[in-house]
């Protein structure tokens, strides 16, 4: 019971919570404050600062529910630690993982942006322990990655590159576009499932009512402890 009330938490919150490449389909529908994008863009001349940080009504540097971290520290069905987020992203995409790998030095607030929003999609894969759920997270991450460092390329790039570059954001787009309808459609399903069962019960519940009745009464009474 405590594992399906986890995995409908866990479902309701990140169905109400964008996903990693939602911010990439869905505009300009606004997202969550603090969730808009996942990798922010260089800051506009003369607006100061560098990278931003992820902010809040939990203030800058506060986790969220159901996100990772570099140690092992809230370990359980609902969360992925750093490590185990890198062996699944490694199982899949190789190529990607190497990439995050040069981050964790190169750019640190990048790295941990990119390693806590992968957490997001993988605890249900760790979950329901399925793989497939696992390699779409892995590419819908990376997708999204790459359609962010294009964007940043498009801002800096020579007119006439431009339209290759959008050329590629589009089709990299389209292919998140239906990673997240799949994922969404799972969602669906899964939380389908549970319902059912749940009003199964709730059915079953209410056909015993005079024996669950009469229960709770020996138990106020006193009269059902066995002795």
């Amino acid at each position: 019971m405590n594992r399906k009330l986890v995995f409908l938490t866990m479902v309701s919150a990140m169905l109400a919570i964008p996903a990693v490449y939602a911010a990439a389909q869905d505009r300009p529908e606004p997202a969550p404050e603090g969730m808009d994008e996942v990798w922010q863009k260089p800051p506009h001349p003369g607006s100061g600062g560098g990278d931003m940080e992820m902010k809040g009504k939990n203030g800058p540097g506060m986790r969220l529910r159901g996100e990772i971290g570099e140690g092992k520290r809230g370990m359980g069905a609902g969360f992925v630690s750093g490590e185990e987020a890198i062996i699944i992203i490694k199982k899949h995409d190789p190529q990607f993982a190497a990439l995050l790998e040069d981050l964790k030095n190169t750019a640190p607030a990048k790295y941990r942006m990119a390693i806590g929003m992968a957490g997001k999609f993988l605890v249900m894969a760790k979950m329901e322990n399925d793989e497939n759920l696992a390699k779409d997270a892995v590419r819908g991450l990376s997708l999204e990655y790459a359609t962010r460092e294009l964007s940043r390329s498009y801002e800096k790039a020579a007119d006439q590159d431009k339209a290759k570059i959008k050329a590629d954001i589009k089709v990299k787009t389209a292919e998140l576009f239906d990673l997240r309808q799949k994922e969404q459609s799972m969602r669906i399903q899964h939380m389908e499932k549970e319902v059912a069962k749940l009003k199964a019960k709730l059915e079953s519940r209410k056909n015993n009512k005079a024996k669950i009745v009469d229960q709770r009464v020996e138990e106020l009474t006193g009269e059902g402890s066995g002795w």
